[in-house]
């Protein structure tokens, strides 16, 4: 557990790739289930552009060399010093921690660049991310079916 790393996700765009057009759980998760395959083209445009529109930090999640998601910081707010976390992993990497250390790590990145508190936007159906985000202490609070969880880092 402890060689999870975030690490530039252009490195792991291939890897990224595969999960989002072969993991079905994923897709079904994700609500990409009918939706086109990704090509690497597409997926680095979307994502240079999310990072530019939402000022987002977008990094994969990685064990030894191989990628097992993506996490990003999103809507970062400098007059607040907030950000919005969201994250996914492929889905034989689910209910095995890796989302946990994912979290720990971000939230290790955010303390260091001084946040005052993130926050995620959850599906009540997603209990084990639910639980992740309990684990850190998250206040939630459930509202048309999706918990809005956040965590105050510094007051």
């Amino acid at each position: 557990m402890n060689d999870i790393v975030l690490e530039d996700i252009e490195k792991y765009t291939i890897q990224l790739i595969w999960f989002l057009n072969n993991d079905e759980r994923l897709a079904k998760y994700l609500g990409t289930i009918n939706s086109e395959k990704v090509t690497e083209q597409e997926f680095l445009e979307k994502n240079k552009k999310w990072v530019v529109e939402k000022n987002t930090d977008m990094f994969a999640i990685v064990l030894g060399k191989k990628a097992l998601g993506m996490i990003s910081l999103s809507h970062q707010n400098a007059i607040s010093h907030t950000a919005r976390i969201g994250y996914w992993l492929g889905s034989d990497y689910w209910n095995k921690r890796y989302g946990s250390k994912a979290l720990e790590l971000i939230l290790e990145y955010v303390k260091k660049r001084e946040f005052k508190g993130v926050s995620s936007t959850i599906s009540k159906d997603d209990i084990a991310s639910k639980k992740i985000w309990d684990n850190f202490g998250a206040q939630s609070e459930l509202k048309d079916g999706k918990y809005s969880c956040s965590v105050e880092l510094y007051g």
